[in-house]
């Protein structure tokens, strides 16, 4: 008994035959293949009515009793085959019908397996712009007839969502689906989206299960810093989608990380430094709880660094010396703190006066002769640690 991947799945003969087979040829047209008792047959058509043709085995194998999987089998000799494969459009003559240049190239988003007893999302986009009237219409071939929740309509301008569809597939087997999308329901050709689809019954649906995201819950202002998204059902990763917001997102910037399940975040100005919620929303078509999402907490955080400060080592006893200032700050955050305050000290202390003690610049004035270290306490209700303490300059005064 032949397996399954006669029809389309690694290495099977259909994604080989879509990816040879042009959508149009004077020699070929891959619409018109399809699986018999033999194996895979293209039927070269003599005659634009289809009455005359010649088939021909292109790929061998004795599917006489096949698994479900590669449903429908017809005689090699059927005058009317189900063809398989293909775009949707069997040519025989005429204008191929072709990308619409507006619309551009059309692609269907959805499961490529799933349970016959549920209606399947299915989703399509353009490369290029909608517009109002031009139409959508799906179709479904395969071992039964499909049920389409919307299989026709119009759109009112830009909107894809409009096409937005769910499908019931009523039997096991393998499944085309076509979407065409069109200028106006009149017009003669259009953009083509196709996908293949597995049906099976009872087939337990993928979950994603518990979200949870990990990452510095006090991150460092001006650094990357990385967060990741972990899931405990069982859809695979490579299925998934992980879309990561910020909220608030002022001052906020967010980037793909090195792996698929991971973000880079950055905390780039002093509105960012709030808390902040760093959200996941993991997306899976297959997956039954798709849409499951978790958010961590976070508040960013400056570092002060260790200020460093400028000013004379001499003066003049009961005399102002010249400006003590906080000149710059040894690894600081940058941005810096928005909210600093300054405490400037002497030792000894007696006799010590400031022109502005709580100032990042400021005058000393010594009452007598003497040595005094002087210094400055930077602090921020914003950083941690929430200070950080100048070297001493040596102040002496004759």
């Amino acid at each position: 008994m032949p397996s399954a991947t006669w029809r389309g799945d690694d290495p099977g003969f259909q994604t080989q035959a879509v990816g040879n087979y042009p959508a149009k040829s004077d020699v070929a047209d891959k619409d018109n293949i399809y699986l018999t008792d033999e194996g895979w047959v293209y039927r070269h058509f003599k005659s634009l009515d289809k009455s005359q043709y010649w088939d021909e085995i292109i790929w061998a194998g004795d599917v006489t009793n096949p698994p479900v999987a590669n449903d429908p089998v017809d005689a090699i000799n059927d005058p009317t085959p189900e063809f398989l494969v293909g775009d949707g459009f069997q040519f025989v003559s005429g204008d191929y019908p072709a990308v619409d240049a507006t619309i551009g190239a059309a692609t269907i988003t959805a499961a490529t397996h799933g349970d016959t007893a549920t209606a399947i999302p299915f989703t399509v986009a353009v490369a290029g712009t909608l517009a109002n009237n031009n139409t959508f219409a799906w179709s479904v071939t395969g071992p039964g007839t499909a049920v389409i929740s919307a299989a026709t309509g119009t759109f009112t301008g830009n909107t894809p969502a409009q096409a937005n569809t769910n499908i019931t597939f009523p039997t096991e087997g393998q499944y085309q689906v076509t979407c065409l999308i069109k200028a106006t329901a009149a017009s003669a050709s259009g953009s083509i989206a196709t996908q293949g689809f597995g049906a099976e019954a009872n087939v337990a649906n993928d979950t994603i299960g518990t979200v949870t995201v990990a990452g510095q819950a006090t991150p460092q202002v001006g650094s990357v810093i990385v967060y990741s998204a972990s899931h405990t059902g069982t859809a695979p990763q490579g299925d998934i989608t992980y879309t990561w917001t910020a909220t608030p997102n002022s001052g906020v910037t967010i980037a793909a990380g090195d792996a698929k399940n991971e973000t880079k975040v950055t905390f780039t100005t002093a509105a960012s430094v709030t808390s902040t919620g760093i959200k996941c929303v993991l997306t899976d078509g297959s997956a039954s709880d798709s849409g499951a999402n978790d958010t961590l907490t976070v508040v960013p955080h400056f570092v002060i660094g260790t200020p460093t400060i400028t000013g004379p080592s001499t003066s003049t006893a009961a005399s102002a010396s010249t400006n003590f200032t906080v000149a710059s700050y040894t690894g600081a955050s940058n941005p810096a703190a928005n909210d600093l305050t300054y405490q400037w000290s002497a030792t000894p202390s007696a006799g010590v006066t400031f022109s502005a003690a709580t100032a990042a610049t400021t005058t000393v004035t010594v009452g007598s002769a003497g040595s005094t270290d002087i210094k400055c306490v930077v602090s921020s209700a914003k950083s941690e640690p929430g200070t950080g303490t100048s070297t001493a300059i040596t102040l002496t005064a004759s």
